[in-house]
């Protein structure tokens, strides 16, 4: 049932209602009020699928919340007595983690979403009560601030907790500092900086722990530190000055090893570079995540058990299973909906999206 009140520019509608914006979040509502004027909405018993790709993730998650009731204005929604997850949903199970909250606000301008007497749950169970706290929403790239804290287990340290902290110094350069707290342990800092140059970037890494509180053969005594630098141009120099296609130079085992024609379609579809793409092109970012992508597929390969389009088996006769895992070789439609194209570079097939790749 629809009534609108011409004298206060008040739209209400009580029973199952369901409504689309023009971002595709999908809400519904048990009951409404829409003040047309204000440009301001109430509603009750409200449950909101938001659309991931618009909220700045991928398919893989699907964000969403519930609420007693929601204010919608134009800069702000604000909830009460919400839950929020950005979890995979599943048929009658609860979802890995959650978030419930007395009151959850999602402020589109600062793209900060703030919570009051929250309470992080894992598997439904709550592991964390904050009083106040609030987090970038998924369409910020980098901002500083406090990220999501993880578990970790260790048959030598034990149980722990790491609450690491994202500091933004400026658009070339961040800073992660994460302390990991452990039940029964010392507690373990750990740093990482990075920073890119017009021709390079830099890693460093470094940890700290002061060590054992009991002592054995596996604990040895004293304080325990490291330091490691990586310092990278090889790729980028690689590629200065050279007027042959990407694919083609990252296929080249005298530069790359053990890239084959299916991984390097793979590498280059997961760090959103054409194919064909002249290497003198290629800029020192695309440079560090074609090598980070390489790593990545490479890695998985090898978990999976290899790749082939025959009947490929390991040596202890299992088969390789990577290709069931192939997000753009030999495929017919992209993730993201578009048709996935095909051209020969060196006489070989090279699969691309050309809404995805650039």
């Amino acid at each position: 049932m629809f009534h609108y009140d011409l004298s206060n520019n008040l739209f209400t509608s009580i029973g199952k209602i369901n409504i689309t914006d023009v971002n595709n979040n999908k809400y519904n509502f048990k009951e409404i009020y829409i003040d047309t004027k204000k440009k301001e909405m109430i509603g009750s018993n409200v449950s909101v699928a938001l659309d991931e790709k618009n909220f700045g993730l991928n398919e893989a998650n699907d964000p969403r919340f519930v609420a007693n009731n929601i204010l919608l204005t134009k800069d702000k929604a604000t909830l009460s007595k919400g839950v929020f997850t950005v979890c995979k949903k599943r048929e009658d199970k609860c979802p890995p983690w959650s978030i419930k909250a007395k009151k959850i606000t999602h402020d589109k301008i600062k793209k900060n979403i703030y919570y009051e007497h929250a309470t992080l749950k894992v598997y439904d169970v709550p592991v964390f009560y904050f009083p106040k706290f609030y987090h970038p929403d998924p369409t910020v790239k980098r901002q500083s601030g406090l990220l999501v804290p993880f578990f970790t287990k260790s048959s030598t340290i034990g149980s722990g907790v790491a609450t690491p902290y994202y500091w933004a110094v400026n658009n070339d350069k961040d800073l992660t500092f994460s302390p990991k707290f452990y039940n029964n342990e010392n507690p373990l800092f750990l740093g990482e900086y990075r920073q890119v140059f017009e021709n390079a970037f830099l890693t460093l890494d470094a940890g700290y722990f002061s060590g054992y509180k009991d002592t054995s053969v596996f604990k040895p005594s004293g304080s325990q530190n490291h330091i490691f630098a990586n310092f990278g141009v090889f790729l980028k120099n690689k590629c200065r000055k050279r007027n042959v296609a990407i694919k083609n130079l990252i296929m080249n085992q005298r530069i790359v090893v053990g890239v084959g024609n299916i991984y390097a379609c793979e590498s280059l579809y997961l760090s959103s570079i054409r194919p064909e793409k002249k290497c003198k092109y290629i800029t020192l970012k695309q440079c560090n995540d074609l090598a980070k992508a390489i790593k990545y597929v490479l890695k998985k390969s090898i978990k999976s058990g290899g790749t082939t389009l025959k009947d490929f088996k390991t040596l202890d006769g299992t088969p390789g299973y990577f290709k069931q895992k192939l997000m753009i070789y030999d495929c017919k439609i992209c993730k993201c909906g578009a048709k996935v194209k095909n051209i020969k570079l060196g006489g070989r097939s090279s699969f691309y999206c050309n809404i995805c790749q650039k």
